[in-house]
């Protein structure tokens, strides 16, 4: 990666992305008031909870197993799902990690990370 003509990381898409976490389970509840209890159930101590979006990110290491687990717990807990994924870091995130300037960075090169 390349942030204004210096090189600030290098390696595999995939090596790159752990450089800042570990996939994510993202939920999105339809009730804000259920915000509490579902981080409670999905691990509140790594929980990143918006409230304004109604979605909690949790860092997880097993994909599946934790897909699986939370949409059991969370049907168990009678709480409306109103999005349930696991996502990798994206390069874009990398790169604004890295180097923490999106506006100067993507404007020198055309919207290009």
């Amino acid at each position: 990666m390349i942030d204004a003509g210096r090189v600030v990381a290098e390696g595999t898409p995939d090596a790159l992305k752990s450089v800042i976490g570990a996939d994510r389970l993202e939920v999105t509840v339809r009730d804000a008031d259920a915000l509490a209890r579902t981080a409670a159930i999905l691990g509140a101590a790594e929980a990143d909870v918006d409230p304004e979006t109604r979605r909690i990110r949790v860092p997880v290491t097993d994909r599946v197993g934790a897909l699986i687990g939370a949409a059991r717990a969370l049907q168990d807990a009678g709480i409306t799902v109103l999005d349930l994924g696991v996502h990798r870091p994206t390069l874009d995130e990398v790169f604004l990690a890295l180097t923490g300037d999106s506006t100067q960075t993507a404007t020198q090169t055309g919207g290009r990370a």
